[in-house]
């Protein structure tokens, strides 16, 4: 009996003890399961208190979640009084500019590319400032004699009998931009992408064109009158002869802008396909020296015929400028021509004739104090040589090892685009053929071109260029002299199918889509800060640069992109029915984005100028979601953030809206609604999602919310 109880005892306490252990397992293992459902590395945590300083949780998600996602972003941040913006982009662009201005201030090696030495060179006639000064107004005056005089300081000009062909071919000798009244390039042929062909197209103008247009002389036409009359006044003009001709000068501007077609009506670029002879032009348009013009631009490596093919863009421009020049008394003319040849050159001068620049800069932007004197340096030289310094960019800070983490994103979305097509209903059998073709055809560079590294490829485009450490207008006239002899040597040169050179701006936060090429690009400067890091959450990648890239392939597919088929050539390959509905669906989206107001500068929004854009914005992020959805179920799911309150799903979207938080000064929205083809960084977030059912469901929205739209916008 004693022998029973003592088993008895026994067991039941190593029955408890098991359960004991049994209960401190569960546990342990319960505590291990509640800290591995928070990502607690670094990189998540650097996330996660990222994301609280831009939330507004006091805003529900589904009655503004742009606000929601941005709201204690735009109440805290201030614009920096040298900026006309602050945003999710400019910060990480302030990184990206200080990552390059320390590779700009490395000294100079001995063993060194030319191309970096060259580069080099010119940052530092840049920053000295006090060469600059040292040549004062000299170099400037010097340089109007060179070119001719400017009748608004010369009251002998007449006496010379100078016409605007003699300008204009002074200014491409020299360097300066000669594209005032017609602009001469080198593009690819749009029906046989394989040949390059010249193009002419309209001007570029100081101002956007709906505001010279306008009849009534804005605030931003009157200041630029006066920074107009204010410099030649500097270099020496008379107060009321200035007045005078540089007013007819700007109405001379405006007529020309008049006369030039808005974005609106450049949409469809097949109305713009338009190729003649040279002999063909000067039937057409007789007035114009045409064979002597385009053989003066393009020299010195080659010499046209009268039988070269021309893609003229705008033929009814150039009839209307034929009449306007008529009509113009040549010193009108030419007070216009050396004007623009004059504010092209100031930022390289003196310091003085920069700050009237600035000041008239300053109306349109917002802005009340200049850029350090090294960020505009570093946009100088980027402009100046933006091949060169996105080489070094590569060379000196990016890491390499992420592009596989991109290339398997953009693979993703690739074929959530692949998916959708082949489940479209209402793409007729051809065209979803055409467009599966093109989807599959679809070539990307991630980060950058190999050929970026190649020094003989650098060498080849720089190896005229002559720069001087103390002589920066003279570097910079070098350089765009060098720019357009290389630009017009590429004319005989067959095109490849990807050309590096047309993917090689990356030292930069941006991304693109290239119809002749059929090819996505995404800078190696953008794959960085919100937008990717290979060791956090890929909810956070898929939202943010997987919607870029989504965005970025969708444009293959809109308006513009999708007249050009999988080889880069433009070709009529839509059905006439697809066409129909798409342009239908198209409606909806013109119609929703036409009905979003800016409340700050009380402006509607262009739908149909930010038509493309919206689109892309709406598509990209779906197929963005829709890939990170199949990508979690493949690979499992992850965890979420610390000291957020929000599962992965959420995350994605919150991602999304990070990338477009922006406050911008009322100056610089006004002047974005009237050239930029995206809608203001708010719609772009709230247009998106209030289209897209799978946002609803992730954050419970009822069918009455705002962020929720039952008649909703779609495509495919």
């Amino acid at each position: 009996m004693e022998r029973k109880w003592i088993i008895l005892i026994v067991s039941g306490t190593l029955i408890m003890a098991t359960l004991i252990v049994g209960l401190l397992i569960h546990a342990s293992f319960h505590r291990d399961i509640c800290i591995e459902d928070v990502c607690q590395t670094p990189e998540c945590v650097q996330a996660a208190a990222h994301i609280l300083n831009y939330l507004d949780t006091k805003t529900n998600p589904c009655e503004n979640f742009y606000q929601f996602a941005c709201g204690n972003f735009l109440r805290t941040a201030e614009i920096p009084d040298d900026m006309n913006e602050i945003s999710s982009n400019t910060i990480i662009n302030d990184g990206l500019q200080k990552q390059l201005k320390g590779a700009l201030e490395e000294p100079v090696e001995l063993d060194e590319t030319i191309t970096f030495k060259t580069l080099k060179t010119f940052y530092q006639a840049c920053t000295n400032t006090e060469a600059i000064e040292r040549r004062g107004l000299k170099i400037v005056r010097d340089l109007l004699q060179e070119i001719g005089g400017w009748p608004v300081l010369d009251h002998t000009w007449e006496d010379k009998k100078l016409d605007w062909y003699y300008y204009i071919y002074k200014f491409r000798q020299l360097g300066l931009n000669a594209n005032h009244f017609l602009r001469l390039e080198v593009q690819n042929d749009f029906k046989n992408s394989t040949f390059h062909i010249l193009q002419i197209d309209q001007p570029v103008f100081a101002l956007p064109r709906s505001f010279l247009i306008d009849e009534i002389q804005n605030e931003y036409v009157e200041e630029y009158r006066r920074y107009m009359v204010n410099v030649a006044v500097y270099l020496g003009a008379k107060v009321f002869r200035a007045t005078v001709q540089l007013r007819d000068a700007l109405k001379f501007e405006m007529k020309l802008a008049n006369i030039s077609l808005s974005k609106e009506d450049r949409m469809n670029i097949t109305n713009f396909y338009n190729v003649m002879t040279i002999r063909q032009m000067q039937e057409q348009f007789p007035s114009i020296h045409w064979l002597e013009y385009i053989n003066n631009l393009i020299a010195p490596h080659y010499q046209v015929t009268t039988n070269e093919r021309i893609l003229v863009l705008v033929p009814d421009y150039i009839k209307k400028l034929e009449d306007l020049l008529q009509r113009t008394s040549k010193e009108d003319q030419i007070n216009y021509l050396v004007w623009k040849a004059i504010s092209s050159i100031v930022p390289y001068v003196s310091e003085h004739l920069r700050e009237m620049e600035f000041k008239f800069q300053s109306v349109t932007s917002g802005v009340s104090q200049r850029l350090p004197r090294w960020k505009e340096c570093l946009q100088e030289t980027y402009k100046s040589f933006p091949i060169a310094t996105s080489a070094l960019y590569i060379n000196k800070v990016f890491d390499e090892d992420i592009i596989k983490y991109i290339e398997e994103i953009t693979q993703n979305l690739k074929d959530e685009y692949i998916t959708t097509f082949e489940e479209s209903k209402w793409m007729d059998k051809k065209t979803q053929k055409g467009t599966l073709d093109k989807a599959e055809s679809m070539k990307q560079i991630i980060g950058f071109p190999k050929e970026l590294t190649h020094n003989d490829k650098l060498e080849e485009i720089y190896n005229e260029v002559e720069v001087h450490a103390k002589e920066y207008l003279k570097s910079f006239l070098n350089a765009t002299k060098a720019s357009e002899n290389f630009k017009f040597k590429r004319l005989r040169m067959l095109k490849e199918k990807t050309d590096w050179m047309e993917h090689s701006f990356i030292a930069t936060l941006d991304a693109l889509y290239t119809p002749l090429s059929n090819t996505i690009t995404i800078a190696a400067g953008l794959m960085q800060g919100l937008y990717f890091h290979k060791k956090r959450p890929n909810y956070l990648n898929y939202g943010a640069i997987g919607y870029v890239l989504g965005h970025e392939i969708s444009h293959a597919f809109d308006e513009t992109g999708g007249l050009f088929d999988q080889y880069g050539n433009m070709v009529d390959w839509w059905e006439e029915d697809t066409e129909t509905s798409y342009l239908e669906k198209t409606d909806c989206f013109i119609d929703q984005y036409d009905n979003y107001t800016v409340l700050e500068i009380n402006q509607t929004v262009n739908g149909l100028l930010t038509l493309d854009d919206n689109l892309a914005d709406n598509i990209g992020v779906k197929h963005a979601y829709s890939a990170y959805i199949k990508w979690a179920q493949k690979n499992g799911g992850e965890r979420k953030l610390p000291g957020l309150d929000y599962i992965p799903n959420q995350l994605f979207w919150i991602s999304f809206a990070l990338t477009r938080c922006s406050k911008q000064t009322p100056e610089h929205l006004k002047l974005s609604m009237a050239t930029d083809v995206h809608s203001p960084p708010e719609f772009r977030v709230i247009g998106s999602v209030s289209n897209l059912r799978e946002f609803a469901y992730d954050f419970d929205c009822p069918d009455d919310s705002p962020m929720y739209v039952e008649d909703n916008c779609m495509m495919w």
